[in-house]
């Protein structure tokens, strides 16, 4: 039998009994759960922004004619945003996490067999699977892997049939450069601010209701506590927390073993740092070179035409 993953109690009560509080007041869990814990989240996050647990993927909707979108809740650094879009699209009739019925009027044939469908809009809006199987007289499509969220009657869906990557480029290259303010399909997108208060925009307003993929390393502060990632992450780095826990424990208590117990926690930390991050290889070192030619401006505009 597969173990259960800790939840973060565990843990936290772990790390109190390894400093020596066998029976931890709940006034203590409380504070080592809502302080200490994101303490070492900070610490994780300040030796590394991108370890590769926390390249998370997102599905949204780019709507007809808006250009500027804040950054996903979760979101650290390195956004790459891919377009989607396909003709097949409607609304659903029913669906479960693995399977969904298409629209009585759907014409969609067993070519649909492979492709992907992104749920637009509805209760289930951003899930996203992969057509494996498809019945014609039932209309109902058998999806790997499931959905996050079951679609319910009258959600709609679009069945992916063309992937549009959108290069990102520096705001003041942005800036140099003409800009259309026709609508097209986006080629460039140009990242503003921070991961704080940042934002980013295309180069032009979108033509048509498109999908998107968005992929990026997350903030591991602002995870969601109750996610299918945070619980991964306390079980695959059960050990930083219960001796981050502990050496933080024994800190507060100016315990003599303190010192010993912190530098234990920053190797082991160091150690996971170290295994989690992509090495520095000659594969991820790239240079990109900006060339402004003023006088012959490149035409960013609107894309190639409506797909």
């Amino acid at each position: 039998m597969i173990p259960t993953n800790p939840v973060l109690l565990d843990l936290v009560t772990e790390g109190i009994k390894q400093a020596g509080e066998n029976n931890p007041s709940a006034t203590l869990i409380s504070r080592a759960s809502n302080e200490w814990v994101e303490e070492i989240k900070n610490d994780i996050w300040n030796l590394a922004k991108k370890p590769k647990l926390l390249q998370v993927t997102a599905y949204t909707t780019i709507p007809k004619g808006q250009s500027r979108y804040a950054y996903p809740s979760d979101y650290s650094s390195d956004l790459f945003l891919t377009i989607l879009y396909g003709v097949g699209q409607g609304a659903c009739q029913t669906g479960s996490v693995n399977t969904i019925t298409l629209g009585a009027s759907d014409n969609s044939g067993n070519n649909i067999v492979g492709k992907e469908i992104l749920m637009m809009s509805g209760t289930s809006a951003g899930s996203y699977s992969q057509v494996v199987a498809y019945d014609t007289l039932t209309k109902i499509a058998s999806l790997v892997p499931d959905f996050d969220t079951s679609p319910v009657a009258g959600d709609t869906y679009m069945i992916v049939d063309f992937e549009y990557p959108v290069e990102t480029r520096p705001i003041f290259d942005g800036d140099a450069r003409m800009k259309a303010v026709a609508p097209g399909l986006p080629q460039y997108l140009y990242p503003v601010g921070d991961d704080i208060s940042g934002y980013f925009v295309f180069n032009c307003p979108p033509d048509l209701t498109r999908g998107a993929r968005l992929r990026y390393y997350a903030d591991i502060s602002q995870i969601d506590v109750n996610s299918d990632l945070m619980s991964v992450i306390y079980r695959k780095w059960r050990n930083i927390f219960v001796k981050g826990i502990k050496a933080k424990k024994l800190a507060d208590e100016d315990d003599d073993n303190a010192d010993k117990a912190e530098q234990v926690y920053i190797s082991a930390l160091r150690v996971l740092i170290y295994r989690e991050i992509y090495g520095m290889d000659i594969s991820n070192l790239t240079d990109r070179i900006m060339d402004f030619d003023f006088g012959h401006l490149d035409n960013y505009g609107g894309g190639s035409g409506t797909k």
